[in-house]
């Protein structure tokens, strides 16, 4: 792994905060919000997180097989999943100002009307 001068560094050990990942899994839809009224909304989780309480049997599954609960789980909810190893909020990376998303994403600028 990169260390923050630049030079290559050792990992303590394998897991993804030693490594320096930050991925997220999850899946976009509709939420609603302070009003009651229907908002595009995003879920997401550390791909290792326990899924005890969300997924049904989540509580037994080892750390090496919670990634894929989770992906089973976003694509039955949703039909789709995405993966960002960005730093996120959610599904938004940290620094993208909303007005900027759509040209982010797909290089495309929008426009207004």
């Amino acid at each position: 792994m990169t260390s923050h001068r630049g030079a290559y560094a050792r990992a303590h050990c394998y897991c993804a905060a030693c490594m320096g990942l930050d991925p997220r899994i999850g899946s976009f839809g509709p939420a609603t919000d302070d009003v009651g009224d229907t908002v595009p909304g995003s879920a997401a989780v550390y791909p290792w997180a326990d899924p005890r309480g969300v997924i049904e049997g989540g509580g037994n599954l080892d750390r090496g097989q919670r990634p894929f609960a989770w992906f089973a789980y976003f694509l039955q909810e949703a039909g789709h999943v995405v993966v960002d190893k960005r730093a996120c909020v959610n599904l938004w990376p940290v620094g993208v100002r909303h007005d900027d998303a759509l040209f982010c994403e797909i290089g495309i600028a929008g426009t207004s009307d």
